[in-house]
């Protein structure tokens, strides 16, 4: 996907969207408000441990990955917008 990203988020592209969509599955427990959905991770964000994630429908969730294995259903912290271009508006 190519984007005009907001300073410090990037495409994320090759084997990295493999080894980050892997993470993201691992820290997933089964009651987080993302658990069983079906998403493509689309960018992420250099200075931070965030990622964003296009969702099976039109919305979108930034997500801080915390580097653990499943845990507590509040972790990994997700933010969820109806569209891309909301999240775009709230990040400026």
């Amino acid at each position: 996907m190519s984007f005009d990203w907001p300073p410090g988020w990037r495409d994320v592209v090759g084997t990295e969207r493999e080894r980050l969509t892997a993470q993201i599955l691992r820290e997933l427990a089964p009651a987080h408000l993302l658990s069983g959905r079906d998403f493509t991770l689309i960018a992420r964000r250099d200075d931070q441990d965030d990622v964003l994630i296009q969702l099976d429908d039109t919305r979108v969730a930034e997500m801080h990955l915390t580097w653990a294995k499943k845990g507590d259903a509040k972790f990994p912290g997700a933010i969820v917008h109806q569209t891309l271009g909301i999240w775009r508006m709230a990040q400026f």
